[in-house]
């Protein structure tokens, strides 16, 4: 039981110690850190909203050729064209995730350079500090 106590009190002094030399260390070197909730500026940008607009049209034409296709398909055939065309949505859909994700960070990166931000990480991967710039981001993004 000591022992428990010990190592406890141990990490936790090791713990404060390391945190008060990274706080100095960044007070150094007047390191900014901002944090941005990038699924939320996803949500907002106007530029996203078309983007799932014409993958839904890209969908609904794939599902229209697909039928009219493999009217006199065995199953075997139409399972390979159901596969194909299934590829290339996922393509497509990866190419317009891309897209706006670059549309996204070239706006988080331009904020963050005027405001003399060293670091931006997604707020999901925060669990403290940093400012948050996300409002930031969807105003410019709109």
């Amino acid at each position: 039981m000591f022992r428990r106590i010990l190592i406890t009190a141990a990490f936790i002094v090791l713990t404060a110690a390391s945190w008060s030399v990274g706080q100095t260390i960044k007070e150094a070197n007047g390191i900014k850190v901002a944090c941005v909730n990038i699924s939320k500026c996803m949500q907002a940008d106007p530029y996203f909203a078309e983007q799932q607009k014409v993958m839904q049209a890209i969908a609904i034409e794939k599902e229209k050729a697909f039928k009219d296709k493999t009217k006199k398909m065995n199953d075997n055939d139409k399972l390979r064209e159901y596969q194909k065309i299934r590829a290339e949505l996922d393509a497509e859909r990866l190419r317009i995730t891309r897209d706006v994700s670059d549309h996204i960070k070239k706006k988080i990166s331009t904020i963050a350079s005027d405001a003399g931000y060293s670091i931006v990480l997604d707020s999901q991967v925060v669990l403290y500090g940093g400012t948050d710039i996300t409002d930031k981001v969807i105003a410019v993004l709109k």
